[in-house]
């Protein structure tokens, strides 16, 4: 169910990724990196987080790195 609600959700733009990951939008592929394992070691469901949250930091890292690409 997890799966199917990420595929219909609507496109993040990377300036909504930015602001999740609390980054600039154009930050290079190791900030994002960096940023994305900072939050997710404090939001990842197994720690005591949100597995919403852990989705939206998924997305927000997709969408910054699959734009470098």
């Amino acid at each position: 169910p997890n799966a199917a609600r990420a595929a219909n959700a609507p496109a993040m733009s990377a300036q909504e990724a930015g602001r999740i990951l609390d980054i600039p939008p154009r930050a290079d592929a190791a900030v994002v990196e960096a940023a994305y394992r900072r939050l997710m070691q404090r939001m990842h469901p197994d720690t005591g987080g949100s597995a919403y949250l852990a989705q939206l930091l998924n997305q927000a890292r997709e969408t910054l790195l699959d734009d470098r690409r």
